[in-house]
């Protein structure tokens, strides 16, 4: 069966309303935000929307949609615990760099730590995965590539954006620190 084969938003409507709810609960089973949960399902309903012609399923619909789904919460959770490893490898380069370890500098490290996460939350989400992977797993250009399943040349020009975002961002921290 092709995807395209739903072309008609109303087919694909009817197969939003009939699957919304059962995926959301499965969504529930391994992720504890419901908010994060509605946005991962609907991220599926999307790709199935954007990519129906390029889709070809050789299984039931159901399955199928489970089996896509389950992948995109694990790229999820994936992404989520290299975001906090990300923002805990900061602090600990911070606290190697200071010199002592009194409460002040401790305040710097947990205020950096903070800025950090900010600055990555508030960056678009292609951004930021591409950062992370790159810059915090020390992942090649090549294999945050092929992780994300976008070419090389977009991944090269996402990560300097996304850096050119943190610098940016992180040097107008400083200037306020001062």
């Amino acid at each position: 069966m092709m995807i395209h084969d739903f072309n008609d938003d109303a087919v694909f409507s009817v197969l939003y309303k009939k699957y919304w709810d059962v995926l959301l609960c499965f969504a529930k089973k391994y992720i504890n935000d419901r908010q994060t949960c509605k946005e991962v399902v609907q991220e599926l309903f999307i790709t199935l929307h954007v990519k129906r012609d390029q889709i070809t399923i050789n299984v039931s619909l159901s399955s199928y949609l489970y089996r896509s789904l389950r992948n995109k919460i694990i790229n999820h959770l994936r992404n989520e615990s290299v975001y906090k490893r990300h923002v805990a490898v900061a602090g600990k380069a911070y606290s190697i760099i200071s010199v002592g370890n009194d409460a002040e500098q401790l305040m710097d490290m947990v205020d950096l730590q903070r800025q950090i996460c900010y600055c990555l939350s508030k960056m678009p989400i292609k951004y930021r995965e591409v950062y992370v992977l790159a810059m915090q797993k020390d992942n090649t250009v090549k294999v945050t590539a092929e992780i994300l399943q976008r070419s090389v040349p977009t991944v090269e020009r996402q990560l300097r954006v996304a850096t050119r975002l943190m610098q940016e961002y992180l040097n107008k921290y400083k200037v306020h620190l001062q």
